[in-house]
């Protein structure tokens, strides 16, 4: 994998768990050009081992920059427990590709977690609906 799909696998990461919600958001926090964010995204030059390194610096304690400048380990440090929003399908997109790239005993009931939230949501929209429709009646007189 590039170093521009890493340096893009990990601003979604921070896009996921609501650390940031644009890619401008990283250059401020890197106090960068936000055009050099977009172009290291791109790959247009790729990332700099320098730029990869100051991301890790500017969120410390998430990245592995071994991963980050040559693929070694794994994408998130072990002790990373950064809760997650799982509100929306793309952020479960998101979550479910970065399980892809760790290989943790713990991933299994990652997913599980992940499964559960989602069950709990879809509950929570059936329950509303629900609740609605009963709202509706009363106001129609029935």
């Amino acid at each position: 994998m590039d170093k521009n799909v890493r340096f893009e696998k990990a601003v979604n990461y921070l896009k996921m768990i609501g650390e940031i919600s644009k890619n401008e958001d990283v250059a401020v926090k890197m106090k960068a050009d936000p055009s050099n964010v977009s172009r290291s995204i791109k790959g247009n030059p790729p990332p700099s081992d320098r730029f990869l390194r100051r991301f890790c610096e500017a969120y410390s304690g998430i990245f592995n920059v071994d991963w980050l400048i040559s693929e070694d380990g794994e994408m998130l440090l072990v002790n990373n427990s950064k809760p997650t929003n799982l509100d929306s399908v793309e952020s479960l997109k998101i979550e479910i590709e970065r399980l892809k790239t760790i290989k943790l005993p713990t991933d299994a009931d990652r997913v599980m977690d992940i499964w559960l939230r989602f069950m709990e949501n879809q509950r929570q929209q059936n329950e509303i609906m629900r609740e609605m429709a009963e709202l509706y009646k009363q106001i129609k007189g029935e």
